[in-house]
């Protein structure tokens, strides 16, 4: 693959980071109260789901890296 293609799929694979980031911090959120009872269990539930995101966001800024 060249530059370009890694730079177009890293800027999609941290888009996609974005926006599970917006998803898990306004739906999951609201959502995770009425899935989980118990207060720890649902707050770890959205640090993993942030981790995730955290994590999606930094192998998109890895793979931008590349393309440049």
């Amino acid at each position: 693959m060249n530059g370009r293609t890694w730079l177009v799929l890293g800027a999609l694979i941290a888009g996609n980071a974005v926006a599970f980031g917006a998803l898990g911090a306004h739906w999951f959120e609201g959502r995770a109260k009425k899935l989980y009872e118990n207060a720890d269990v649902r707050e770890r539930r959205e640090a993993n789901w942030e981790t995730g995101a955290q994590y999606q966001m930094y192998h998109g800024l890895a793979i931008i890296a590349i393309g440049m």
